[in-house]
């Protein structure tokens, strides 16, 4: 005999396979977002070293000769102009920072149901066990009372079937 809850026996396996195959997936996500993590870090360094450079060619520039007062003040602004699109390298850090923490949040969520698909699955595993051994005794015992009906069953037709002795 078939096992009743096959059904959804199939259905705990699939929701199983697709709570792994979402791991898998948030997994990569969160792996592509520690990358660009690091991207826009390396890009951040390697930024503020072009300031810095960029700072001492400016300032070498100014101390090679003698240099007018609007060409000391062009070279303070196009170096805060500098500074200030630094901030929009730390937002890129921040925003790639909040995006791995969500992408984190989702593995961990992914994680969970697939623990959950995990256990339910083992449940119905157990039970199927159980069920299996449990109709398998009850075959058993069938069997065994129809071998017990039918070894009675000639033992009473031997004795029906010799006539009585008289002594």
């Amino acid at each position: 005999m078939k096992y009743p809850l096959a059904f959804l026996l199939d259905l705990r396996k699939t929701r199983m396979e697709r709570c792994e195959q979402a791991l898998a997936q948030a997994r990569a996500m969160v792996k592509r977002r520690n990358e660009e993590l690091e991207d826009r870090t390396r890009e951040h360094r390697d930024y503020v070293q072009w300031c810095d450079n960029e700072e001492d060619r400016i300032f070498a520039e100014l101390f090679a000769m003698p240099a007018p007062h609007q060409k000391v003040l062009e070279a303070r602004e196009e170096m805060l102009a500098n500074r200030a699109r630094e901030a929009e390298y730390l937002k890129r850090i921040d925003d790639a920072r909040a995006a791995l923490d969500a992408a984190r949040a989702e593995e961990a969520k992914c994680l969970e149901a697939l623990q959950i698909a995990i256990r339910n699955r083992e449940k119905l595993d157990s039970h199927k066990a159980l069920w299996t051994e449990s109709f398998q005794q009850a075959e058993q015992m069938a069997e065994d009372l129809v071998m017990e009906e039918t070894s009675e069953s000639a033992y009473l037709r031997q004795f029906n079937a010799e006539p009585a002795q008289t002594p």
